[in-house]
């Protein structure tokens, strides 16, 4: 669904591709806790605060081994070492390819009579 949208548009800086809150919650199925009014997961404020103790490399190997590849964003400059960043974070230009998504899009595929 969301694929189809995104290969079909042409690439410029200045468009925007939205989607519905209903294809946003399709997307995301596994998703069980709160969302956002657009649909959006939203992570709980109990695991951002336990997640300032973890370290990028633990985070990172959790996502790595669970087939999130590409979900990094490297190059950050820190200005303020004795602090600590922890947020929600919301994709503004791509999205790298997802186990979950990939899964919701294949499911939305059989559903139509897809291959």
């Amino acid at each position: 669904m969301i694929f189809i949208v995104i290969l079909s548009v042409k690439q410029s800086h200045s468009q925007q591709v939205q989607i519905t809150k209903e294809q946003l919650i399709a997307l995301t199925p596994f998703w069980k806790g709160d969302r956002f009014a657009d649909g959006r997961p939203k992570v709980p404020d109990d695991i951002l605060k336990r997640m300032k103790s973890v370290s990028v490399e633990e985070a990172w190997a959790v996502m790595k081994n669970a087939g999130y590849g590409y979900q990094v964003a490297e190059g950050w400059q820190v200005i303020n070492p004795d602090s600590v960043l922890v947020g929600r974070a919301v994709t503004a230009t791509f999205m790298p390819g997802r186990p979950d998504v990939w899964k919701a899009i294949d499911s939305a595929g059989k559903k139509e009579g897809r291959r």
